[in-house]
């Protein structure tokens, strides 16, 4: 925004290096001179009106600066409007006067909440301290300060009412209903609990309003008595003013030019009869010669062609690969003989001398040894597996023709020199400022003609006449007689007797669960999966079944029958339940690693 405002600056001495260079390379131009022109002048006015809004925003922001620097100056009276305003600012606006004036806002809030509720002091209006306090924890809700002074205000009121209730049941009890001398009745007290907290139950008491109208006695109004007098009041207080010049009949000084003439150096702290006059001295300037840059060193650019030439090149078709290949198993034929029938011996009839002879028969037999029996057989093994083989083939290549690069493209640099020209500028070397001096002395510049004065305004009184209570309008008891009646009534004439006859007990066996120990918790040694086995398990299952207990199967199988059975048996021998602990198995006689 500022370079586009800088390029519309109309005289020429002020315009930045990048604009003339700009504006020269536009006059080397002669074509879209007036295009580019007015797109210039066009994103001049968009830059202008976007950067409005954050210009608007600026100024609000050091506005809200400057008011908290007075305020911190002792400004009590901004510093009031400030706060009761800042519920009106934004959300950025709330923060800035929030962050700023953070002690100053916890200290007002806390002045205020004491001064209507301090009961030592008279003040009881607890309500309007909760609204104060609610109000400063909306903007601070992390103040370790606000919640110290939170904590005070319930004690006190907690305090408070503690003695306001004991008060209340003091003179309930003593009947103390209508106004005494000394202020110890109840007409005292419910004003200041309804004041303390209006929803108080003591309020909606129906105790109370039972006793007003059972209590035997009138009460007669008795009228107060009154007397005039005559009284001198102040209507408006002795204070100042600044007006426009000494005189009583100068016209006063609105406060928004007040405000105005402070902040520019009109003293807060002057005195009733003092006048000051307003001075004015305009900014300074002085012209400076500079050297500024007209055109900016460069280069001048050459560049020049690549070259090629055609040449047979060997290019990739296919690249090289692999594949497998799967040999098929090989096997032979063996032979092997199998026995049919073992060999044996067995006699058959023989002659000669080596042949027993058969004493009954005479017949001659001889023990012949038969040879054993063999088949021949053949079975196919394996003898090598089948396997997969790796086969490489080759890459494929083929020459084509193609245009090789010989020499690239090269650049020459050739440098120019920067421009530059001398211009005057007119520069300011101090601000235009307003100053206000004493009257009859000297000030910084010129005068302006105008004059302020503090004078003294007295203070009004006026004479009235006010009736006064002379005698203050009280209560008087008036005893009122009772009243009686002739009716008919039952008389007792024999009380009522109590006859006791006797009822024969009747009994019934139940089963009744009486606590015999405590509920706790302690550590047995039981069996686990580690240490469970089946031979261990099959000796649990027998001593059952030998104790007089049903264990199901022996099967040697933790089952559900098996678990029963040993519950049975220890609660029988008032053992621990719950599982088969080491002490089941030391009374079943059953010894681990025994």
């Amino acid at each position: 925004q500022k370079t586009l405002m800088k390029a519309l600056t109309v005289v020429r001495e002020e315009r930045i290096d990048e604009v003339e260079t700009f504006a020269e390379g536009m006059r080397s131009k002669k074509s879209h001179t007036k295009s580019i022109l007015l797109a210039a002048l066009f994103m001049a006015i968009i830059g202008a009106g976007i950067g409005y809004k954050p210009f608007l925003a600026f100024q609000e922001e050091q506005q809200l600066y400057d008011k908290i620097a007075q305020i911190k100056n002792g400004d009590k009276a901004l510093m009031i409007e400030t706060i009761w305003s800042l519920d009106q600012l934004n959300q950025e606006q709330q923060k800035i006067i929030s962050v700023g004036l953070r002690r100053e806002i916890i200290t007002f809030y806390r002045d205020r909440i004491r001064s209507v509720f301090r009961p030592k002091e008279g003040l009881y209006d607890y309500p309007q301290a909760q609204t104060l306090l609610s109000q400063a924890k909306n903007h601070y809700p992390d103040s370790v300060a606000l919640s110290t002074i939170e904590d005070q205000v319930k004690e006190q009121r907690d305090r408070l009412m503690n003695s306001l209730i004991s008060l209340y049941k003091r003179y309930f009890n003593a009947k103390k209903l209508v106004k005494t001398a000394n202020g110890e009745d109840l007409t005292t007290v419910i004003p200041l609990i309804k004041r303390v907290d209006p929803k108080h139950y003591l309020l909606k008491d129906k105790a109370l309003s039972d006793l007003y109208l059972s209590e035997s006695e009138k009460l007669i109004a008795v009228p107060a008595k009154y007397e005039n007098v005559e009284e001198k009041i102040e209507i408006e207080p002795a204070h100042t003013v600044w007006r426009t010049g000494p005189s009583n009949k100068a016209k006063v000084i609105t406060d928004r030019d007040l405000v105005i003439a402070q902040a520019l150096g009109l003293p807060k702290t002057a005195r009733a009869g003092q006048c000051y006059n307003e001075f004015y001295k305009e900014a300074m300037f002085e012209t400076k010669t500079e050297k500024l840059l007209k055109t900016a060193a460069s280069e001048e650019i050459t560049t020049s062609e690549p070259e090629f030439e055609w040449v047979e090149d060997k290019v990739l078709v296919k690249e090289a690969s692999e594949k497998f290949v799967e040999v098929p198993a090989e096997y032979k034929i063996l032979k092997e003989e199998i026995l049919e029938s073992p060999a044996y011996t067995t006699w058959k009839k023989g002659r000669g001398l080596n042949e027993q002879i058969d004493n009954a028969t005479g017949e001659i037999m001889c023990l012949v040894e038969v040879p054993a029996k063999y088949t021949t057989l053949e079975k196919r093994v394996l003898k090598s597996a089948a396997t997969i083989k790796k086969v490489e083939i080759p890459a494929e290549y083929k020459t084509i023709r193609v245009k090789k690069l010989v020499k690239t493209s090269a650049e020459s640099r050739k440098p120019i020199e920067a421009e530059y020209q001398t211009v005057s500028r007119r520069v300011k070397t101090s601000d235009a400022r307003v100053s206000w001096s004493l009257a009859g002395m000297s000030g910084e510049g010129d005068a302006t003609g105008r004059t302020y004065c503090l004078a003294d305004v007295p203070a009004k009184y006026k004479t009235i006449t006010k009736r006064v209570v002379k005698a203050p309008a009280s209560i008087r008891k008036v005893a009122v007689p009772a009243t009686f009646k002739t009716v008919r009534m039952k008389k007792l004439q024999t009380p009522a007797q109590e006859k006791r006859i006797p009822v024969p007990a009747k009994h019934k066996i139940v089963p009744k669960h009486s606590k015999v120990s405590d509920a706790h918790q302690e550590w047995r040694q039981v069996l686990c999966e580690t240490n469970t086995t089946r031979d261990l398990v099959l000796q649990i299952q027998r001593s059952l079944e030998k104790a007089g207990y049903n264990p199901g199967p022996v099967d040697g199988v933790l089952g559900h029958a098996t678990m029963s059975a040993a519950d049975a048996f220890q609660r029988k021998n008032n053992l621990p339940t719950g599982g088969l602990t080491i002490q089941t198995l030391e009374k079943l006689g059953i010894k681990l690693g025994g």
